[in-house]
């Protein structure tokens, strides 16, 4: 029972996705310094037994020509419930009206970006996101837009897309309100083949780009309000590999991303804006999972940031500033 996957023509699949967890974090942070991520990608601050999302699928497809669904998520974030309309779009299958190998999806959806954003939380090997997802992405980039993609007439596993969205999720605005100058377009190339009856290999290039007209974050730190507002441009580039052998998968991703613009920060009743000039961060991660039986796998992760250098960064009523500058002026749980 998964979004998107595929059912008889003509029929209905309706489920639901139930999520008990148990979680207990060494270092449960609410912010991770040097990066501004929204609330889906911190880690929650409820410990031990709870719930994550439960969330309820409709989907149904015609004549394997055309399919639809639609993902609604009960999520609780800070004590209070929150309902999210998650997916709801149409896609082409088996290139129905189009040119062979190609298809078309329109809607809302989890796009086509690296290795985990196209598929739901709960379908992944490991707790939590790795950090590059939750400071690049907020956990993933879920959006209004199109996608076409094109299945190269080659031997071995080919595949290149393209998309234009709204931008009206991070990094390029908030779920909440939306921005007409907000805008963002995606590009990508998938390459993979198998190597013999046990192996085979896939890797990715991707690339997500667009206009910022408001990127709004919020949180407490040490009881006070802070607030991070940025307009401006924001580049991600993304490369991915993943070997399997029998039982055993291989993952490899590397983020890097690239800000101009203004960042304006609130700390009670501080104020103060920065000009951001190609502001570089970036991100990696590396894993390796093991399938013991059908039922139970497992893995181990590890994943690591490269902070952003803010060394290029001018504060809009002083000359330029180094980085000591900026954490002093700003925030230096932030900045560190």
């Amino acid at each position: 029972c998964q979004p998107g996957e595929q059912i008889t023509s003509g029929e209905k699949n309706i489920c639901v996705w139930l999520q008990p967890t148990y979680r207990q974090y060494s270092s449960a942070e609410s912010g991770i310094p040097g990066f501004f991520p929204g609330h889906e990608g911190e880690r929650p601050h409820k410990q031990g037994l709870g719930v994550d999302h439960t969330e309820f699928y409709w989907s149904a497809s015609k004549a394997d020509q055309i399919r639809g669904s639609a993902v609604i998520a009960i999520a609780e974030h800070e004590g209070e419930t929150e309902i999210e309309f998650e997916e709801a779009y149409i896609e082409t299958l088996n290139s129905y009206l189009l040119p062979e190998g190609a298809n078309v999806k329109l809607g809302r959806a989890f796009w086509t970006l690296g290795s985990l954003n196209a598929q739901h939380s709960h379908s992944d090997n490991f707790a939590d996101r790795p950090l590059p997802y939750r400071v690049f992405l907020d956990k993933a980039f879920n959006d209004d837009g199109a996608e076409i993609s094109y299945k190269l007439p080659i031997d071995m596993y080919a595949v290149v897309g393209a998309g234009s969205f709204r931008g009206n999720d991070y990094p390029y605005g908030g779920v909440e309100e939306g921005q007409e100058e907000n805008n963002a377009q995606s590009a990508y190339i998938r390459v993979g083949n198998a190597i013999d009856d046990n192996s085979s290999w896939r890797a990715g290039a991707y690339m997500l780009s667009g206009d910022v007209g408001n990127r709004e974050t919020k949180h407490e730190h040490d009881g006070e309000s802070e607030t991070f507002k940025f307009n401006g441009e924001s580049d991600l580039i993304i490369y991915d590999v993943r070997y399997s052998y029998k039982n055993l998968v291989l993952t490899g991703e590397y983020f890097s991303r690239t800000e101009t613009g203004d960042m304006q920060i609130i700390v009670g009743s501080e104020n103060d804006t920065f000009t951001l000039n190609d502001v570089e961060s970036s991100g990696w991660y590396l894993s390796a999972v093991y399938e013991l039986n059908p039922k139970m796998r497992a893995g181990i992760r590890y994943s690591k940031l490269g902070s952003p250098d803010f060394s290029n960064a001018n504060n809009n009523d002083a000359n330029v500033i180094g980085d000591d500058a900026v954490l002093a002026t700003a925030h230096e749980g932030e900045f560190a």
